[in-house]
């Protein structure tokens, strides 16, 4: 399995970031899979993508020439800890400080006088990277009020500090009106979320607070769109499929969330694509009610939607041939209690139909 090691460096100290990189591409002990650079405001960083068994020699390789590297999480930082612990009594950590020194004065005299040629770094953000330069900047601008006060003998107001921010020393609190949380929620990206409580524990019950309103908001914009024209039906189609089957969100006993994206998936494939309807009643990853509803909408479909009474042979046709009747009546015995007299009618009728042409 990979992971990755994020380093910070100022544009100075590239050129001695370019050699340690290089001799340890060179490491026949550690295999790198790949290396990107990219930059968090004032600050140049490189991701070194290599297995997990080998992140402690990459760890050791950066710290022993005075590479900062960022720590993602408590855990992450425990473990730069722990292998900076080790390498600091080591006789090679004196010999690259020194090394590290010169190379930085090197460094500096060309920069002065040679314009060295240096590829373009390659800028990839994702939303957890778009988080933590959040916090980078929270971080750079209140180092800054602390610089200022000690120049002035102003006594700087005290940043109130969240809870998480004494449990994980590198967080820092996020103005809750405008974070990157928060516009998350408003776009209905659940996933970006969830993908936020996984990797970073500072901003854990926050996002925690917001996972279930970001589904609501998916299902909705989604509906909306999809309701609107038939140019966003697939993409609306595909979202609240995958919220349907999405076992966490099923598994929420507060809110009946995959029920209410299962009623807007068959709204949307009701308005624009009935064929897609065959498609939810085979899902088998679904609530039994979602399968039910969809089999009964297609009955709708082919008995009840000519203006003359004639029957949609074409759409039953194809319904017979795809659909799994033995898991469709499973999941019927199931719902028959809770499903309206109208429903029963519709399905039973459907089923009857299909079972002819078996």
């Amino acid at each position: 399995m990979l992971t990755s090691v994020m380093a910070t460096f100022d544009n100075s100290r590239i050129l001695h970031i370019h050699s340690i990189l290089s001799e340890l591409k060179l490491d026949k002990s550690v295999s790198i899979k790949r290396i990107v650079y990219g930059q968090l405001f004032d600050k140049m960083t490189v991701c070194i993508f290599v297995a997990d068994f080998e992140l402690e020699k990459v760890f050791e390789k950066l710290l022993v020439n005075d590479i900062h590297i960022f720590p993602y999480n408590d855990e992450y930082k425990k473990k730069i800890i722990s292998t900076y612990s080790k390498v600091a009594a080591s006789p090679e950590y004196s010999r690259n400080k020194e090394r590290t020194y010169y190379d930085n004065s090197s460094q500096n005299y060309l920069k002065k006088h040679y314009r060295p040629v240096i590829e373009k770094p390659e800028i990839i953000l994702s939303q957890d990277d778009l988080l933590v330069t959040q916090i980078v900047k929270l971080k750079s601008i209140q180092k800054n009020k602390m610089e200022h006060a000690a120049k002035t003998n102003i006594e700087p107001k005290k940043e109130k500090i969240s809870k998480s921010s004494t449990e994980y020393p590198n967080a820092i609190s996020v103005n809750k009106d405008d974070s990157t949380i928060e516009k998350l929620c408003r776009e209905g990206d659940y996933i970006g979320i969830r993908n936020i409580i996984n990797k970073n524990p500072a901003l854990n019950q926050y996002a925690r607070e917001k996972f279930i309103p970001a589904i609501r908001n998916c299902i909705n914009i989604y509906l909306t769109k999809g309701m609107r024209t038939k140019f966003y039906a697939d993409e609306a189609i595909s979202k609240l499929k995958n919220i349907v089957c999405d076992k966490e969100i099923k598994a929420i006993t507060s809110d009946d969330l995959a029920g209410m994206a299962g009623n807007a998936l068959i709204n949307v494939c009701a308005k624009h694509d009935p064929d897609e309807l065959i498609a939810v009643a085979n899902l088998t990853q679904v609530q039994q009610k979602i399968k039910v509803m969809a089999f009964v909408q297609i009955s709708e479909f082919i008995f009840e939607n000519s203006a003359n009474g004639k029957v949609n042979e074409e759409m039953l046709n194809y319904s017979a041939a795809k659909i799994n009747t033995r898991a469709m009546l499973s999941s019927y015995d199931i719902m028959e209690a809770v499903i309206s007299d109208l429903s029963k009618e519709r399905f039973n009728r459907l089923f009857d139909a299909i079972s002819k042409l078996k």
